[in-house]
């Protein structure tokens, strides 16, 4: 079997497992892996910069966030440029 046949195979093996997975097993899954997931990128980006202290880490995390949530949000919910020029002419 080469390489990319038991990748595929492992993947599958582990959607197949998710499949068999409760919702409640899911979530809890989700919340175990998203804190991991903190910590891996907290430790990742201590690495990355060793003189930092942990504050200044958790300062760029929250940073991070924020600018993924704007990203998001800026996608999601559009001005709508109409609205801005009918609000100028009214004025």
């Amino acid at each position: 079997m080469d390489q990319q046949s038991l990748q595929r195979a492992i993947r599958q093996d582990k959607v197949e497992r998710a499949r068999q997975m409760s919702l409640d097993d899911r979530l809890a899954a989700g919340a175990r892996l998203y804190a991991e997931q903190l910590a891996r990128t907290r430790d990742l980006l201590h690495g990355m910069h060793p003189e930092w202290s942990m504050e200044d880490v958790d300062a760029e995390m929250k940073r991070r966030r924020r600018v993924l949530s704007d990203r998001d949000s800026k996608r999601f919910f559009r001005q709508d440029p109409s609205r801005d020029s009918a609000v100028a002419d009214a004025t």
